[in-house]
């Protein structure tokens, strides 16, 4: 929408308008840092497709990325870059992704390769227990234009994935489930008993948190750290006036015991 303004739209489709204002200001030289991190991979692979094109008129561009496997795709030549220092750079058509891995952490490649094999081991075993009673129960809801009969139950002990590409609903599901957004249709139980979320205040209230897609949503940037911290304990806190005291004595218990 050409209309809105870039404060309102996503942080992926804000990376989309980033990239597509450097990629149209006529630059010969284009530095591209982390430009598919919010993409999805229909929108990665258009930006590929017009990187090609800029590539074939003559332009001349710096990918920085971790994805390694978009490295390889995309580049010509790479350079790897160890504690700020330049390690190599080799050609992209003979390199390989564990040749990357291997100069990037040097000798402690076959360290970290035994403690992922013995993590991922762990957690294949940990995912055939049996998980508790169902928690959250969500049942045909639907936000027109969002998202459409999204049924699921969660389980005490259990961890459930959402994924979906950009603008999938997934974001606007979330924040259905935390009072920011109301649904058409649909209900929410919580341990058994439907949940009217009218509000973010009811959602807190019965156990719910929220850390949404783009973090700076959830601070006050013009405020003072401790502030920050003691957002969800305002309601203990704000007993007549608002003591700056109380706060930093929230503050500072929070900060240790993280």
């Amino acid at each position: 929408d050409v209309t809105a303004r870039m404060g309102e739209l996503s942080v992926g489709t804000q990376q989309i308008v980033e990239i597509a204002r450097v990629i149209f200001s006529g630059a010969r030289i284009i530095m591209l840092d982390e430009p598919t991190s919010a993409l999805s991979p229909p929108e990665t692979r258009r930006l590929f497709e017009f990187i090609a094109t800029l590539k074939a008129q003559g332009r001349t561009l710096i990918f920085v990325s971790h994805f390694l496997e978009d490295v390889l795709e995309i580049s010509d030549r790479i350079t790897i870059l160890k504690n700020s220092r330049k390690v190599a750079t080799l050609a992209a058509s003979g390199a390989t992704k564990h040749q990357l891995v291997e100069l990037m952490i040097g000798a402690d490649a076959g360290i970290l390769q035994q403690i992922y094999d013995e993590e991922t081991g762990a957690i294949a075993a940990r995912s055939h227990r049996s998980h508790g009673p169902a928690v959250l129960e969500v049942e045909r809801l639907s936000k027109p234009g969002a998202f459409s009969e999204i049924s699921f139950t969660l389980h005490s002990g259990e961890i459930l994935g959402l994924f979906g590409f950009m603008g999938a609903g997934q974001i606007q599901l979330a924040r259905c489930l935390f009072g920011a957004e109301r649904p058409a249709a649909g209900q929410i139980r919580l341990d058994g008993k439907p949940l009217g979320l009218k509000s973010t205040t009811r959602a807190r209230n019965a156990g719910i948190a929220y850390v949404p897609e783009n973090r700076r949503d959830a601070l006050m940037l013009g405020q003072e750290i401790y502030k920050n911290i003691t957002l969800p304990h305002l309601g203990a806190l704000l007993r007549g006036l608002l003591s700056r005291r109380a706060e930093l004595s929230i503050a500072r218990a929070q900060s240790e015991s993280l």
